[in-house]
């Protein structure tokens, strides 16, 4: 007999091949990093499907990656919303992970029913590392966040974005 071949979905953030269609149907999840060399490396980026690099405040910028079909054990550190990162959250209806908030984007959260996962709501999904400064010290996983997002019920829920892929050789026409 031949050998069943599993069917397989297209990520739509990334063009990868995935054989579990729940994995693709995942809502995304942006979790803001902190970017200071030096300070707390970055953990987790290498699983995202996307990572969006954004200037904040004092020349310093934080990331944004996006999951939705690979997990990343150990994520952070996790570092405060800014108003102008939701934007960019809810292009792929994500869930927005982070910890803390300026004035704006706690006002914009509320404001555009944001699905926020706020490590001051919910230090269960969020750990601290003892060995790094605060506020630098905050970590998480996917496993964790998108555990919280099931608990909601609010985890199946594709991004509306859907990139093209193009199989390699072949040309945009």
């Amino acid at each position: 007999p031949a050998e069943e071949i599993p069917e397989q979905y297209i990520c739509p953030l990334d063009g990868q091949v995935v054989t579990d269609e729940a994995l693709v149907r995942r809502r995304p999840l942006a979790v803001v990093l902190g970017n200071i060399p030096g300070t707390a490396e970055v953990s987790g980026v290498d699983k995202a499907c996307l990572v969006y690099e954004i200037l904040a405040e004092g020349g310093i910028t934080r990331l944004m990656p996006i999951f939705v079909h690979r997990d990343a054990q150990v994520l952070g550190s996790v570092r405060s919303a800014r108003h102008y990162f939701l934007d960019i959250a809810l292009e792929y209806n994500a869930a927005f992970g982070h910890c803390g908030y300026s004035p704006q984007a706690k006002q914009d959260i509320t404001k555009l029913k944001v699905i926020a996962l706020n490590e001051f709501f919910l230090p269960q999904v969020y750990w601290r590392v003892r060995t790094k400064k605060e506020p630098h010290n905050v970590y998480t996983s996917t496993e964790r966040l998108f555990a919280e997002l099931e608990r909601r019920g609010l985890l199946d829920a594709p991004s509306p974005v859907r990139f093209n892929f193009y199989a390699e050789g072949d040309a945009p026409v």
